[in-house]
């Protein structure tokens, strides 16, 4: 409110005396720009998906935002973005099929779904759903993940023999902070670390559930290399075969 009756007393004070003093005409473009940039911040932060298809064709338009464009858009411009989901569409179960591999988010993001029961991301045994990594080495992003269902995650490097970190995490991996909150994580799979989640930042877990998960390394449900909280959370019948820390390493 302070900053619109600043802008809103420059543009009367630019107006009562333009006819009188030109000097002030400079006023009009800046007290404009601040208007308009606020106007397109508040407009482009946030995005509402309303589509169940994977895709990335360009067209964003009603009836057509895919999560996938979404993230890719939020990635695209600096800032804390925020992606939910469009009652019309996720009112009901819903399940988006992951047919053009994980999902890379590179900047500060929350993804709020519709619920567990509303929303499953099936990653179909292709990849993993999210690979959280902004990909700079002394900086850190947020990212916050809630309510839905990721199941059927694999995160390979097409190595069988060697476990690498490019493998780790069959449903989510974290190079940065991450939040999950209400989400069940379910039957996803890695030849490395962490089943479910592998985490190299600060990491909260909370009010979820990680079952069913299988890392053939270290970690079947999670693996945590960085600072690890989980409150209110399951973590059932996750299996590490050939190492240690079958729900959390």
């Amino acid at each position: 409110m302070r900053i619109k009756g600043m802008v809103g007393g420059l543009l009367r004070r630019y107006r009562s005396r333009r006819g009188r003093r030109s000097g002030f005409k400079h006023l009009e473009q800046p007290a404009t720009s601040i208007a308009e940039c606020l106007e397109v911040r508040n407009l482009l932060a946030a995005f509402v998906v309303d589509t169940v298809v994977d895709e990335s064709d360009g067209d964003m338009s009603a009836g057509d935002l895919s999560l996938r464009e979404a993230i890719e858009t939020a990635n695209a411009q600096a800032g804390a973005d925020t992606i939910t989901f469009s009652p019309a569409v996720f009112g009901s179960a819903q399940t988006i099929d992951l047919l053009l591999g994980q999902f890379a988010v590179t900047d500060e993001l929350t993804i709020t779904g519709p619920g567990q029961d509303l929303l499953t991301i099936d990653a179909q045994r292709n990849s993993r759903h999210f690979l959280i990594d902004d990909e700079e080495e002394n900086n850190e992003i947020a990212v916050a993940i809630s309510d839905m269902t990721l199941t059927k995650g694999l995160a390979t490097d097409g190595n069988d023999n060697t476990p690498s970190i490019e493998e780790a995490g069959g449903a989510v991996s974290a190079r940065d902070n991450l939040r999950l909150s209400s989400m069940s994580i379910l039957d996803s799979e890695t030849l490395s670390h962490g089943g479910a989640v592998y985490s190299a930042g600060t990491a909260e877990i909370s009010d979820s559930r990680v079952v069913s998960n299988e890392a053939r390394s270290q970690g079947g449900g999670i693996f945590n290399e960085g600072i690890l909280i989980v409150t209110t959370s399951e973590l059932v019948d996750n299996l590490a075969a050939n190492s240690g820390g079958g729900g959390l390493y």
